[in-house]
């Protein structure tokens, strides 16, 4: 489930992260300031109940 949850801030990151994985890009605050936050929650298949259990606790954690 893709959703956004917030946006990026050059006032609250802590400064550049350089990416460590190959097909990672770094991260800079300064030049992706305002961009949307999104995270992307995958299942297995006939999982959709544990599945909305969980989505239910990571909506309260991301909303706090």
């Amino acid at each position: 489930m893709p959703g956004p949850w917030g946006t990026s801030s050059r006032h609250e990151d802590p400064g550049f992260v350089k990416a460590e994985a190959p097909f990672d890009t770094n991260y800079e605050p300064e030049v992706l300031d305002g961009m949307p936050c999104a995270i992307q929650i995958v299942t297995s298949r006939f999982q959709d109940d544990e599945f909305l259990n969980s989505l239910r606790f990571i909506e309260l954690d991301l909303s706090a």
